[in-house]
C-alpha cells in the first residue's frame, strides 16, 4: 500500500490529549486533559475476538491510523466526533512507519 493511497483515505478529524493536572482555584488539583494533537486520521471497526460472547461486548473497539506526528501512549486519549476513547494499543503501521496505528475503546 502507497502512502499516498493511505493519506487519501484519513478522513476523519480526531484530537489527541494528555492527562495533566490542573489548579483548582482553591488550592488543590484536579485531572484535567491538554490537547497534544488534531490530526487527520482513519478509523475502522475492531470485530470482537471469535470466542467473545456477544452479551460480553460492552464497549466500542475501533482501529485508527495516523501519521506518526507525535509520541502516542496508552495514557492518552483519543477524541472522535466528540467521544472519548481509551487508547489501549499503540504500534507503528505495519504497513508504513510513517503511520501509527492505534486500538482504541470507549470510555467508561
Amino acid at each position: 500500500m502507497t502512502q499516498k493511497f493511505l493519506a487519501a483515505r484519513l478522513s476523519e478529524r480526531v484530537r489527541i490529549e494528555q492527562p495533566v493536572h490542573a489548579d483548582d482555584g482553591q488550592g488543590g488539583i484536579v485531572p484535567a486533559w491538554e490537547l497534544v494533537a488534531e490530526v487527520w486520521a482513519e478509523i475502522t471497526p475492531l470485530l470482537p475476538r471469535q470466542n467473545q460472547a456477544i452479551d460480553q461486548i460492552q464497549d466500542t473497539r475501533l482501529r485508527c491510523i495516523m501519521r506518526e506526528q507525535v509520541a502516542i501512549n496508552t495514557s492518552y486519549r483519543l477524541i472522535w466526533k466528540n467521544n472519548p476513547y481509551a487508547i489501549y494499543w499503540v504500534s507503528p503501521s505495519i504497513n508504513t512507519s510513517d503511520y501509527n496505528e492505534l486500538w482504541i475503546k470507549t470510555k467508561n
